[in-house]
């Protein structure tokens, strides 16, 4: 039984009641803070799942993402770049180059087949991202694999 208003009225001097108010206060913003950061670790989480699920879907958009997660787009922005310290469009674009890495060293598809398999329907745009991400385009990487084979 927390009951502050019958504490606090039962404090005669006024420094002493006020005193007690700010410990309250204070209390209460710590508990306010902490529940938001848990806030943004859920959104983060979900959204990064999400992601993961979602990620060779080409049409893959800031808002299917909110719509699904029942989360308001602006929200959803400010609250994962906030946990993660990444815009979503920088973590995706991240984890489908992670995905096409793996792909190109693991497989024989050629890059159309993993631009595609990774959420590109522009195999331009996969091998510009690629390019900027490894610092090797894909047919580099892979004429690399081949030589260290060889």
């Amino acid at each position: 039984g927390f009951r502050p208003h019958v504490e606090l009225y039962s404090i005669q001097e006024i420094e002493k009641r006020v005193q007690t108010l700010r410990l309250y206060f204070g209390k209460w913003i710590d508990w306010v803070t902490e529940r938001k950061a848990t806030t943004s670790e859920i959104v983060a989480e979900r959204t990064k799942k999400y992601i993961q699920e979602h990620y060779m879907e080409n049409n893959l958009s800031i808002s299917s993402m909110s719509r699904e997660l029942f989360i308001n787009q602006t929200y959803l922005r400010k609250m994962f770049k906030a946990e993660v310290g990444k815009t979503i469009w920088e973590f995706l674009t991240e984890y489908r180059m992670e995905i096409a890495g793996q792909l190109l060293l693991s497989t024989d598809y050629n890059s159309n087949k993993i631009a595609e398999m990774t959420g590109y329907s522009d195999v331009g745009y996969f091998g510009k991202c690629f390019k900027k991400y490894y610092h090797v385009s894909p047919k580099q990487m892979t004429k690399n694999i081949h030589q260290s084979i060889d």
